[in-house]
């Protein structure tokens, strides 16, 4: 073969002696790489009961320096999975299905460029932010968002209930939850003009996240006090890990309403909540006028 002999030149010149042994069968053993044989699992009931309880290729072994052909199917079937949830879209009728007060859509006008542009998904059109504004009520304690992020069908899975079980977290707690909005295409930066537009005192926007192989059900709520254009990402907060096998949506959504309670009391989120606000922060007593007052300018 071409490539064998190319090889061999190349040690010749180099300097490089021969492996050992003669003839094709020494040199086409020279080719293949030799890998130790791998140690056996020195406790196998706990290597089962680990690949028991996740949907990682864990423990798999090799065939030689390849993967077996099982671990290989089971790769592609994953990946295979993965994609089809960064794919998908919401259904058309996804906006009853969470109590939407309006559907609108980012700037990226289809899925494809908002795949391809993550920072078109993080704008909302001046038109479509106006029709927000128009829709929904101003200055609540909770503004939801629901936003299809990179799997719609983890949004479709486990936005309804988790809505659900927020909103009524949020009655039991004294806090008034704002109407709902519904963005297409919709990255988590979103969160921050819709809850600033609307004087919203606190904001929350569930979004699908970026799936890992086998798995496209994953959903994550990012909220924040105070939402503003300017905000970073160190203002915010995340309940993540949303789906029937983890964190199950209705227990994420009470999570959520207690979280954003807080926020209220100290009066701020992320990093500076985390760290202690000052104790001269305003939190749950700022009154409701103010944040009115606030959309009006």
């Amino acid at each position: 073969m071409r490539t064998q002999a190319l090889i061999e030149e190349l040690r010749a010149r180099l300097g490089v002696a021969p492996p050992a042994g003669d003839g094709a069968g020494a040199r086409a053993g020279a080719r293949e790489p030799r890998l130790p044989r791998p140690e056996p699992a020195r406790d196998p009931a706990l290597l089962e009961r680990l690949r028991a309880a996740t949907v990682a290729q864990i423990g798999v072994g090799r065939a030689g320096t390849r993967l077996r052909t099982r671990t290989l199917l089971e790769f592609l079937a994953g990946r295979a999975v993965a994609v089809e949830a960064v794919q998908s879209q919401l259904p058309d009728d996804f906006a009853r299905a969470v109590g939407a007060a309006v559907a609108v859509r980012s700037r990226a006008k289809d899925l494809q460029e908002f795949l391809f542009r993550p920072d078109l998904g993080r704008q909302l059109p001046p038109d479509e932010l106006a029709r927000v504004v128009a829709a929904c009520r101003k200055g609540p304690d909770v503004q939801p968002i629901v936003g299809d992020g990179l799997s719609a069908k983890a949004v479709v899975e486990n936005a309804p209930p988790f809505l659900a079980a927020l909103r009524d977290e949020c009655k039991r707690l004294g806090l008034e939850v704002g109407d709902t909005v519904l963005v297409k295409h919709a990255r988590v930066k979103l969160l921050d003009p819709i809850g600033a537009a609307l004087g919203a005192r606190t904001a929350v926007i569930c979004v699908g996240e970026r799936p890992a192989l086998g798995t496209g059900d994953g959903m994550s709520a990012y909220l924040m006090w105070g939402p503003r254009a300017d905000a970073m990402d160190s203002d915010r907060e995340v309940v993540s890990n949303i789906n029937a096998r983890s964190f199950k949506p209705e227990e994420a959504g009470r999570r959520t309403a207690a979280m954003l309670a807080e926020f209220l009391r100290v009066g701020a989120s992320g990093v500076k909540r985390q760290a202690g606000p000052a104790p001269s922060t305003p939190g749950h007593d700022k009154p409701r006028a103010a944040a009115l007052a606030a959309v009006a300018r």
